[in-house]
């Protein structure tokens, strides 16, 4: 069977699940997103982030972050509070907007490996509870936006159907 365009055998990219957004203001991005552009209900969360690497180093964040549901993407808004991070970076140099593309894997570590093999580098990655992680990929060269698979546990895969549900009751 010949393999499609640009695409390398074995390693299929799966459909983008999650756009990220980082913003200074959670309270005012979400006002803005739902007064102009309709999207809720949102799902607002203080995260702390204990098992994390950001470029390689141990790190420990924390951030408030906001979830809701367009059609099949759930959208993620980030405003970072403590700790270095690459939500951080992106405010410094880029501003608010878009951060990431977010994928959900089954198989996380290995994507991870694969990408390292091909000379692409882990920017910032952790683990959420014991079943669940995530790896920001440094992708911008190449793709133009960061690229994070998130690891399809169980409990994030709920997660997830959870805020499509509450998308469609809206």
């Amino acid at each position: 069977m010949a393999e499609a365009a640009g695409q390398s055998a074995g390693f299929a990219m799966p459909g983008v699940d999650q756009v990220g957004i980082v913003v200074r203001n959670l309270d005012q991005a979400i006002e803005m997103y739902s007064s102009i552009w309709g999207i809720g209900p949102w799902d607002v969360q203080n995260v702390e982030f204990g098992d994390v690497t950001v470029r390689g180093k141990p790190a420990s964040l924390k951030a408030r972050i906001g979830f809701a549901q367009l059609g099949p993407v759930q959208i993620e808004l980030i405003q970072p509070l403590e700790g270095r991070s690459i939500y951080d970076e992106h405010l410094e140099t880029k501003g608010e907007g878009l951060h990431h593309l977010g994928f959900l894997v089954p198989d996380m570590e290995e994507r991870v490996a694969e990408m390292e093999r091909r000379g692409v580098a882990v920017l910032q990655s952790g683990r959420m509870g014991r079943k669940s992680g995530f790896a920001y990929m440094d992708t911008t060269q190449s793709a133009g936006v960061i690229l994070e698979f998130i690891m399809a546990s169980s409990g994030t895969v709920r997660y997830f159907e959870s805020l499509k549900q509450l998308g469609k009751q809206t």
